[in-house]
């Protein structure tokens, strides 16, 4: 039975916590070996939630702004966690959202689909979610092999686009990533892409050396459903820092240059 080590980085998640943590103890067929609660600066009793459900709670400090997920403070955050997960005899390590519900079977089916195809990172999808790409892994409900964790560091870089870095890492050393589609999930509220986070993404694609025509590409399809949020997609790759992750930088540019030539080619056999 596999051994699963999770991190929940929650702020004021009160009420939402109780739930994702009862439905993550009640996972068939794994042994839950430790969950960790980073509490981010929390008001509320979120900590008191957590350790009523048996988690180990890791305090941190809050930085102040609004829209915090997806910048390097959550790096920072999950790393707490990680590194309270670092001395915890683990086969697999979980990046929970405090809101995030897992069906009963979500990791049993998952880590052994992950032994199957030879999968270090894996996910399922959140319902209602669009998934373009099968490497699009989600940043919650995501699964990662520990020993191979383990062996790039066990910790995201505390940059931009921490949660691709993984995924592509993992590709650079020809390792498999994989979304499930059919692994579905659910969050006890709407999933919804801000503008501003948008401009994250951008600055997270300018910090993993996206390929400026991939980018470019990528800002086009996004316009198709909301010229705004590509416009702030745009605003952030040009304005990031050019602080890159340079152990994948170089990779992620010649595998999206490799992409756009197979779109091309794909592209002009359509028109014969």
């Amino acid at each position: 039975m596999a051994r699963v080590g999770v991190v929940v980085p929650a702020r004021n998640e009160e009420r939402r916590l109780p739930l994702t943590l009862s439905l993550l103890l009640r996972q068939r067929g794994v042994e839950i070996a430790e969950v960790v609660v980073v509490d981010d600066g929390s008001t509320d009793r979120t900590a008191e939630v957590a350790e009523s459900h048996g988690a180990v709670v890791v305090r941190t400090g809050r930085a102040r702004g609004p829209g915090l997920a997806g910048t390097p403070h959550m790096a920072r955050v999950i790393n707490l966690g990680l590194r309270q997960l670092a001395e915890v005899d683990t086969d697999y390590t979980v990046i929970l959202g405090a809101d995030h519900l897992l069906p009963p079977s979500y990791l049993r089916e998952i880590t052994r689909r992950m032994r199957r195809d030879g999968v270090v990172v894996a996910s399922g999808v959140i319902a209602g979610e669009r998934v373009g790409k099968e490497i699009d892994v989600r940043g919650s409900g995501r699964v990662v092999l520990t020993p191979w964790f383990r062996d790039v560091g066990y910790a995201y870089p505390e940059n931009w686009g921490f949660e691709a870095w993984l995924v592509y890492k993992a590709l650079s050393m020809g390792l498999g990533v994989k979304v499930y589609r059919d692994l579905v999930t659910w969050t006890q509220r709407r999933t919804a892409a801000s503008a501003l986070r948008y401009h994250y993404w951008g600055r997270g694609m300018r910090a993993l050396g996206y390929h400026p025509l991939y980018s470019l590409a990528r800002a086009v399809s996004v316009g198709l459903r909301s010229p705004e949020k590509a416009v702030h997609l745009l605003a952030g790759y040009i304005s990031g820092s050019p602080d890159k992750c340079e152990d994948v930088a170089s990779f992620v540019r010649s595998y999206q240059a490799r992409l756009l030539v197979s779109s091309v080619l794909a592209a002009l056999t359509r028109l014969r």
